[in-house]
Order: C-alpha cells, then structure tokens, then sequence
C-alpha cells in the first residue's frame, strides 16, 4: 500500500536524520557527522525527538543521557514557548524527560516535570511496526507517574566528555561562554550576518523587548553596531565579526530554523498516521499531499534558511526524504 510505503520511507530517514543531529551534539551515534557548518537548534531538536524518538528506544535513552550531561545548556524558558507553539509534541514525554533532569539536581526543568500526566497508562516505547512493548520485568518508577510503561532507565556513558568543537554545537557553546539567555542567539545571528531586532525576535523566539535589551547592552559595549537599512528600520552588525568566527573555530555560521522544519515533518507524520488514508485510492492519497505541501509545509519553509526545503516541488514525498538524509551537505547552503 502506498501509504505503508511512505511510513517506512519517512521514519527511516527521520531516525537517520535525528541518529546524525544527536551524534553532532555528541552522542555515541551509528550515523556519520556531515561535518557541514550548520548550527543545531537543541530546544526544537529535544522537542521533536521527545515525540518521535519513542519509537527509537535506544536513541530516546542516548538522548536523555545527553541531558543529564548537558541539559543544564539547555534553554528551558525558550523550551517551553517552543512547546506551546508546536503542533507535533509529546507533552508525557517531554515531562518525563525534565523529570530525570530534574531528579539530578537542575531544578529549571521543574516546570515541565509538573505537567499534566497521562489519564490512562500507555507504553513509552512502540515496535517499528507499531505494537506497543508493554511487558517488561522491571518498571521505571518516575516513568510511571506520567502515565509511561518502560524498563528501568540506566545511566550510560556513551556521550562525550566535552561538547564537540564543530559549527553544529555553536550555540550551546556560546551559552557556555554568554550564558544561557537571549544573549547567545542574539550573537549566533549576528555572527551569520547583520539582522533587524524582529528578525532576530522571530528566528530565536525570544520576546522581542528581550532581544532590544541584549541589543542594547552590546551597543553599549561597542560590540555591534545599527545600520539604518531603510526610513523606518535598522539592522545591527557585530564590529569584529571575523575575530569571533575564528575564536570559535567556525568559517561561516548558518542557524536555518529548525523548529519550522521539525514541524512540517511532524505534520508529515501526522498526516501518515491517519489510519483513513488507507482505504483512499491513489489519486485521493496525491491530493491530501498536494494540500499539505501548499497549506502547511510550503508556509513553515519558505524561510527555514535552507534552499532546497524552500524550493520545495509537489513530489516531496519522495524527493523531502532525500533532502533530508543530506541536510547540512554543503552544497545545499
């Protein structure tokens, strides 16, 4: 059936993709590094993999890892507008997940691990085709207050030590430096060129007096400059871009928005997983994609920052997951 063939398509190439994104941040990972120069978002990258992941128990427990070595990087105010905003999410499993950070001591992540829990009790991990793994020997304790079925979790030390020094770990490393506030993704954009204060609000999703006040104090400092662009509007630049770049090792910054990208796969996955399009013929199944593609992905992408998601033509059913496996691939910058 068409509809099963585009399932597997799609989760294999999402698995391989998230596999890649989790070992640039620096995950033991079977994927290779593209090594390409493209900074990762890790809020909407921890986001979706809190949804899609479930069906990845081995990279689900790598990433809760990553957290518990590095989540105190994590940005968990801009985490939770992400979260309000997304359309594909899994509030249980995000919970849980700040639940285990939580336990280790980063307070922060209270306000997730105090979310609604599960009415009814569901496994936290599903077979690839689809059948839940309910029966274990042994039951996580935390897991269960949210409602989720799943053997005991164990720490393992299959992350690296020290956050890679690559482009994709830029703005976690900025935050090592900056702090973990709009600062860092005020110099990320900048370090990508010169930008406006709402440009810079709707890319990093930070409020926009926010933005105004890290901007404000930069001025001040004499570390970037505004630049009247036309009669009502002026972008800002950092005075000593170059200098920057090369104290952080990158030759070139590229942040695409990744929390819009995620959305439209996730819209993608949705859209599978509804057991109707099934009994449609092909041709009704090719219309459902053409609405898709028109009312939901093409709006999310045309500014994602990646040429070839923009230009995105109606076959994308088959040519996105191609996309995808190469996303970061030099050539499509």
């Amino acid at each position: 059936m068409l509809v099963s063939k585009y399932n597997k398509t799609w989760n294999d190439a999402i698995s391989a993709h998230l596999w890649r994104q989790w070992g640039e941040l620096g995950v033991a990972s079977h994927g290779s590094s593209t090594g390409a120069g493209l900074t990762l978002d890790p809020e909407a990258l921890v986001l979706f993999s809190a949804a899609f992941c479930r069906r990845c128990p081995r990279l689900y427990d790598l990433m809760a890892n990553w957290l518990l070595t590095y989540g105190t990087l994590i940005n968990t105010t801009r985490l939770k507008a992400l979260q309000k905003k997304a359309r594909y999410k899994d509030t249980e499993s995000m919970a849980y997940l700040a639940a285990l950070c939580a336990q280790a001591g980063d307070k922060r992540w209270l306000r997730f691990a105090d979310a609604d829990t599960a009415p009814e009790e569901q496994t936290l991990f599903a077979a690839e085709d689809g059948t839940d793994l309910s029966y274990y020997r042994t039951r996580d304790e935390l897991a269960a207050r949210y409602g989720l079925i799943r053997p005991a979790f164990q720490r393992q030390h299959k992350i690296m030590r020290r956050i890679p020094h690559t482009a994709a770990t830029l703005l976690l490393r900025l935050r090592g430096g900056l702090g973990v506030s709009a600062r860092a993704e005020v110099m990320l954009l900048l370090m990508q060129g010169a930008h406006s204060t709402q440009q810079m609000a709707d890319v990093s999703g930070f409020a926009r007096g926010a933005v105004k006040d890290v901007l404000a104090e930069l001025e001040l400092g004499n570390i970037i400059s505004a630049a009247k662009i036309s009669e009502c509007r002026q972008a800002y630049i950092l005075n000593n871009a170059q200098s920057l770049k090369e104290f952080y090792g990158v030759s070139q910054v590229c942040f695409p928005r990744w929390f819009a990208i995620y959305e439209s796969l996730g819209a993608v996955l949705q859209l599978l997983a509804n057991p109707v399009l099934a009994r449609l013929s092909s041709e009704t199944l090719q219309g459902q994609i053409h609405l898709l593609l028109n009312n939901t992905l093409r709006p999310r992408l045309i500014q994602c920052g990646v040429p070839a998601l923009q230009a995105l033509e109606e076959d994308y059913m088959d040519t996105l997951p191609r996309i995808l496996e190469s996303l970061g691939a030099s050539e499509s910058l």
